[in-house]
């Protein structure tokens, strides 16, 4: 569970810190963000262990699948509910890029 709530944390603050680059300054884009991580976050984290104990698809296309289906639920929510002047797709590849990498840093360093 620890690994659940430490995953999502830092999403949140990796990702907070590219729309922060982004010139994003709305409040309410910040609470967006987050929210939309609790839905996107735990849920794939889930995923992603489960297959890491069953093996059910391949760990590559595991991968593919899931970051895929985070970018469209973020860009639909950005597009649909951010008030910042952004590009929707490209800031939910962006912000998710950046944390998938984040996560790999994280876990080759603790």
């Amino acid at each position: 569970m620890g690994g659940f709530v430490v995953a999502l944390l830092l999403t949140i603050v990796i990702e907070s810190a590219v729309l922060y680059l982004l010139k994003v300054r709305e409040k309410g884009d910040y609470l967006l963000l987050t929210l939309v991580n609790v839905v996107t976050n735990i849920p794939a984290n889930i995923f992603y262990q489960l297959n890491l104990r069953y093996n059910f698809i391949n760990r590559w296309l595991r991968l593919a699948l899931i970051e895929t289906a985070v970018v469209l639920v973020e860009w639909k929510y950005i597009n649909d509910y951010m008030k910042s002047d952004v590009r929707p797709l490209l800031t939910a590849v962006m912000v998710n890029v950046a944390s998938f990498l984040g996560g790999i840093l994280w876990n080759m360093l603790f």
